[in-house]
């Protein structure tokens, strides 16, 4: 059954993840498969205090749960929510014209290479100064485990602006024509509150670039996934037996900088690689990289 999770953002970024991923691993199981887009589930599984106002969920099973639940017992907390969730209809909005002229309504999105850490410190950062203001704030985390607390048309068509943290290409086709401000994930943690600034002086209408821009998140993911060529591993395996390492080390050096004054977005996960063969194996550390690498 194609299930739609949503999580309430007031339960925490890391209570979030630590949720989608148990039971994104009890799914198959369970016989669940997680998606993203409302439109493509047959039941959606609420995290939180309360169902949201959502007209693409009118028609859908719909059933709310404890988060500690779904922590402790993943699996069951599937096969519950499968049994017992039950037809959702939406409340008509009576409060929109209020919304207007109220507090700004932002939604963000977080994103970094790795999809752990500063996605979801640069997310909690975001919702933390948003109430600072009193805004009304969701954050979209794009982690390792896919989307998560994912955003819907509806909170899209009432937010006042988008603010995108993010150290790689992200599909951002779903905010067309909204008011966008882009960063990165460490000015949105560290300058939060300037970044909020300039998002609101400098955010301007997104339109999407279609075909060439999924090309080119396609090309930037394939740069950053790799910084060692077939070519830097021949010439290692062809140097001097024990030099093999320091050989390696200044190869990946050279590419590391040719690759960042060619635009490299990524945060050099791939250099971590070599670097667990350096504490690990010593001069042969060339060597075991290319192994862990291959």
């Amino acid at each position: 059954m194609k299930t739609l999770l949503i999580i309430d953002s007031g339960l925490g970024q890391a209570r979030a993840y630590m949720a989608k991923t148990l039971l994104g691993a009890a799914a198959h199981k369970a016989h669940v498969e997680l998606v993203d887009n409302p439109n493509d589930a047959e039941l959606a599984i609420v995290l939180g205090d309360k169902v949201p106002a959502d007209s693409a969920l009118n028609g859908k099973k719909v059933w709310l749960g404890d988060i500690n639940r779904a922590v402790a017992h993943p699996e069951l907390f599937l096969s519950e929510a499968k049994g017992h969730a039950t037809v959702y209809s939406a409340p008509v909005a009576t409060a929109a014209v209020a919304t207007a002229t109220g507090p700004k309504r932002i939604v963000a999105i977080t994103a970094c290479p790795t999809g752990v850490a500063h996605t979801f410190m640069a997310a909690e950062a975001i919702e933390t100064e948003a109430k600072k203001r009193g805004w009304w704030v969701k954050v979209e985390t794009r982690g390792s485990v896919g989307a998560g607390n994912a955003i819907t048309p509806e909170e899209v068509a009432e937010a006042d602006l988008v603010m995108v943290a993010a150290d790689i290409e992200v599909d951002l086709a779903k905010f067309a024509g909204k008011p966008m401000y882009r960063t990165s994930t460490g000015l949105a943690l560290k300058k939060t509150a300037q970044e909020f600034d300039k998002a609101l002086a400098e955010a301007k209408p997104y339109q999407p670039t279609g075909k060439s821009e999924s090309s080119a998140s396609e090309g930037k993911k394939r740069v950053c996934g790799r910084l060692s060529s077939p070519a830097d591993r021949r010439v290692l395996h062809a140097a001097d037996g024990g030099c093999g390492g320091a050989v390696y080390r200044t190869l990946l050096r050279f590419r590391y900088r040719s690759l960042q004054r060619a635009g490299y977005a990524g945060g050099g996960v791939d250099a971590d690689w070599w670097w667990l063969g350096v504490r690990a194996d010593g001069a042969c550390s060339g060597g075991l990289y290319c192994i862990l690498h291959r």
